[in-house]
């Protein structure tokens, strides 16, 4: 039987490729939103294989609502006939990518993407839904903030519109950060991009060719972290504060053996410090770390893009992840057609130690 398809199709990166990897075949910018022509695309341009001999893992953030996962399922086996589909929680695929040693199953995860920041703690590969959270504070807020300040720079809206992601990859990487404190795991490298600030870059348009642009004050602002972007959703402080109290009252720090910090929109520089600092400083994490030996896990960059495919790659190596598949056959003889993530599956495999 041919390995399964491993796909996450993301707000910002999509990733595709084959379960046993350890990378995708492709990663690339979600420009397609369209379920049925992003799997189209996926299966005959990128991966160029006939859907209907295969399984498909399908990577989703928790707290995905289940019409969507029954709108994919049909999809995938009414209009591509393929052989069977399971549905993995990204943030349980992390726990598998960053977590070690006998409680790899169990840990809380900060996945701070571009749409959504979700902060999950799963325990036995089973994210605790009643205890997480989810902020509109990620990547896009971010970059909203710096679009916003070139703009006020006097950069004309209509070169930034066309060159968005190269001026803001590049902003991001090499001139923002948030400030941080001396004791913070990123002061020297903070320091470091003070020392070796550029005053301007240029970029090459397509219609105005060469255009200097004016570097604004690098430091974001923390109210990006403190306030919430809109009416919706806790602020990014908020929500990671209280999702560690919660995780650390009711599932207990001996429960945990990592604490992970993830994603791309998670990677600017000082972020991670700040909330590492306003976790020690508003919940009892610091004492548990000290008494349970729980590590605290700041996913590189260069993984960023990565973490929850590799986990899935990983978990559906196993040879039990067999049973994790929803054949077709299977999935219409249900009666109400709904269809769910692997958890209860997953949970229960841990349970019998079966994983």
């Amino acid at each position: 039987m041919n390995v399964p398809i491993l796909i996450e199709h993301g707000a910002y990166f999509s990733r595709d490729g084959f379960v046993g990897d350890e990378d995708p075949k492709k990663i690339y910018r979600t420009k397609i939103f369209d379920v049925k022509e992003q799997f189209t695309e996926t299966f005959h341009a990128i991966l160029r294989i006939k859907p209907s001999k295969y399984r498909v893992v399908i990577l989703k953030d928790t707290g995905t609502d289940l019409d969507i996962l029954k709108k994919e399922a049909d999809i995938l086996f009414n209009d591509f006939e393929i052989k069977g589909c399971a549905f993995v929680n990204a943030q349980t695929a992390i726990l598998f990518s960053w977590a070690q040693g006998p409680k790899w199953h169990n840990g809380l995860v900060f996945d701070i993407g571009y749409q959504t920041t979700v902060s999950a703690p799963i325990v036995n590969g089973k994210p605790k839904k009643d205890l997480c959270e989810f902020s509109n504070t990620a990547g896009i807020s971010i970059e909203g903030y710096i679009i916003k300040d070139l703009k006020e720079q006097g950069l004309p809206m209509d070169i930034i519109q066309r060159n968005k992601d190269n001026i803001v990859d590049y902003l991001t990487q090499s001139h923002y950060y948030f400030d941080c404190q001396k004791d913070d795991f990123e002061f020297q490298e903070i320091n470091k991009r003070k020392q070796n600030l550029l005053k301007f870059f240029e970029i090459k348009d397509e219609i105005e060719g060469l255009v200097r642009i004016d570097l604004p004050d690098p430091v974001l602002p923390l109210d990006l972290l403190l306030k919430s972007q809109n009416f919706k959703g806790l602020p990014l402080n908020d929500c990671v504060i209280n999702v560690t109290n919660n995780c650390l009252n009711e599932i207990g720090a001996k429960n945990l053996e990592r604490i992970i910090f993830c994603g791309g929109g998670g990677q600017i520089l000082g972020l991670r410090s700040f909330l590492i600092r306003q976790l020690f400083k508003s919940t009892n994490l610091q004492k548990s770390i000290k008494k349970y030996e729980i590590g605290i896990r700041n996913v590189p960059s260069e993984y960023s893009a990565t973490s929850s495919w590799l986990g899935g790659s990983i978990l559906f190596s196993l040879t039990y992840s067999d049973n994790f598949f929803l054949k077709k056959q299977d999935y219409n003889n249900k009666k109400d057609g709904a269809i769910d993530f692997i958890d209860e599956k997953l949970s229960t495999a841990i349970k019998e130690q079966k994983l």
